[in-house]
């Protein structure tokens, strides 16, 4: 974490390397000074990957969601069949990128939607309290590694963590 190039001392760049208990490892690179692109999730598996842009629009103009995988077509889910968006109309998802385009729905409204169907409707909370605790036991973790220099293992056991001060 580091002040790269806002005015005010504030963490505005973070690379967090993780490591899981199946061995598996991944990222999270996150800062305030980029202009927003399209704010990718990539997944890197052993059998494909999935790239999903949180953005519908940016200067790349990608789809939102694109796999890349080997599998015979007929393995896929029906889900990537129904929103499969060729570049021409006569191109079938072969063993290739799969460009996958859903509705574009504006995320900012259908979480309101969903709080508010929550409260109204006496249904639980699609994202609940206990994941917002989660992540931020992530962030929090990022702070200890950074100070202490080391790796932090997840879930923590101390109390008392220190943040910043600025």
């Amino acid at each position: 974490m580091s002040t790269c190039a806002i005015p005010h001392q504030v963490d505005d760049s973070v690379w967090i390397l993780c490591g899981f208990k199946n061995g598996a490892s991944g990222c999270i690179s996150a800062n305030r000074f980029s202009p927003g692109v399209s704010n990718p999730i990539e997944i890197y598996g052993t059998e494909g990957t999935i790239f999903v842009s949180l953005e519908s629009f940016n200067p790349f103009h990608s789809v939102p969601i694109a796999i890349y995988t080997e599998k015979d077509p007929s393995e896929l889910p029906d889900i990537v069949h129904k929103y499969f968006y060729p570049n021409n109309y006569w191109d079938k998802i072969g063993k290739d990128w799969i460009a996958i385009v859903p509705p574009r729905d504006n995320h900012y409204f259908k979480q309101m939607d969903a709080f508010c169907e929550a409260v109204l409707e006496s249904k639980p909370p699609k994202v609940t309290g206990e994941d917002g605790l989660k992540a931020l036991e992530v962030v929090t973790a990022a702070y200890k590694s950074a100070n202490e220099d080391s790796w932090v293992h997840l879930p923590l056991k101390e109390k008392d963590i220190r943040f910043p001060r600025y």
